[in-house]
């Protein structure tokens, strides 16, 4: 996706620069989500780059979606308001310029370029060869639901922002790793699956609201020094009250639809799907070794299968006492993250 929508991003293109910043975010995705295959300083390395180019990206975006939502908002209020609001546009478009100029240094700088290539061939650790995703995939997923469930339920219709950005920030990494782990999962798992992808489409538009809103407080805030006309400010402030009413529906519909998957406990019932999943793998895995260690003429009960091994937080394989099956371990992140990180 980079190097495929890369020219167009170059060359400003909104929805080139779109798809540059979803690959940064789902390679970052799968880089948190596999650390544990990959060489401790390589993870960090990639997980902090592909964070510099998403937020270059992003912040060419983020003015791509305002001027988007003004224009929207401007004509459903007083189509005469559009032409009022034509400063701001134009102060828009200029912060736009500026953010892609910074973009395609960036695009340019060694550092892109060496992300890449680091990318095409990643430093992976020494692992168990007889361990596979399936077996592991409960311990790589159950942080990440613990957390987006703790978010979810704390969340209200009069929520701050903060809190409801940080909802989207969780909700948004469990939604990737059951993306890429679905293929393990069933039934659940794509029920899971649709919810999310409701509900970040809803947490996606109350923080394009946010940002609008933060913009056009900055533009109003500084319009008098600027000498932007009155009308311009009057259109700013109107735009702001606007967008704020229904900034407050939206987060509205978001604690309501947050309290329905945490009471139906969606995201816990593809954990659980998940979990046997990987019990089952272990399982086959176990009675598949044993006519091997009869064979040997060893016993069955000595050899190494899927439950004699637990992988620490550095990503190493270690065996289990007396071959007991490991409970999920959670997985400390090699980098570290934050909620504006995402």
């Amino acid at each position: 996706m980079f190097e495929r929508n890369l020219p167009g991003a170059v060359a400003g293109e909104a929805e080139a620069i779109h798809q540059m910043r979803v690959a940064a975010r789902r390679l970052r995705a799968r880089i948190d989500l596999l650390h544990i295959a990959i060489h401790g300083s390589r993870a960090r390395s990639l997980h902090n780059d592909l964070q510099w180019l998403g937020r270059s990206a992003g912040a060419v975006r983020e003015f791509d979606v305002i001027g988007d939502l003004l224009r929207e908002r401007a004509a459903a209020i007083d189509p005469p308001l559009s032409a009022a609001a034509q400063p701001l546009m134009d102060a828009l478009a200029r912060s736009r310029l500026t953010a892609h100029r910074k973009f395609v240094q960036d695009a340019a700088a060694p550092r892109y370029r060496r992300m890449c290539q680091r990318l095409a061939t990643p430093l992976l650790r020494a692992a168990a060869t007889a361990t596979c995703v399936v077996e592991i995939a409960p311990a790589m997923l159950e942080p990440m639901v613990r957390k987006a469930r703790k978010a979810a339920r704390r969340v209200r219709a009069d929520s701050a922002p903060e809190r409801i950005h940080r909802l989207r920030i969780r909700l948004k990494r469990v939604r990737y790793a059951l993306e890429i782990l679905q293929e393990i999962g069933g039934r659940r798992t794509r029920r899971a699956l649709r919810r999310l992808e409701e509900l970040q489409e809803l947490l996606g538009r109350h923080q394009d609201m946010v940002a609008a809103i933060g913009f056009l407080r900055t533009f109003a805030s500084e319009g008098g020094a600027a000498g932007f006309p009155p009308a311009a400010l009057i259109a700013a402030g109107s735009l702001i009250h606007d967008l704020a009413l229904q900034r407050a529906k939206i987060a509205e519909r978001v604690a309501k639809r947050s309290r329905q998957m945490t009471r139906k406990e969606i995201l816990r019932d593809a954990l659980r799907e998940i979990v046997r999943m990987a019990r089952a793998a272990r399982r086959k895995k176990d009675a598949a070794a044993l006519p091997l260690a009869e064979a040997s003429g060893g016993d069955a009960s000595e050899t190494p299968t899927a439950n004699d091994i637990v992988w620490d937080s550095n990503g190493a394989a270690r065996s289990a006492e007396n071959g007991a099956d490991p409970a999920p371990q959670d997985f400390a992140s090699p980098m570290k993250r934050t909620d504006e990180s995402a």
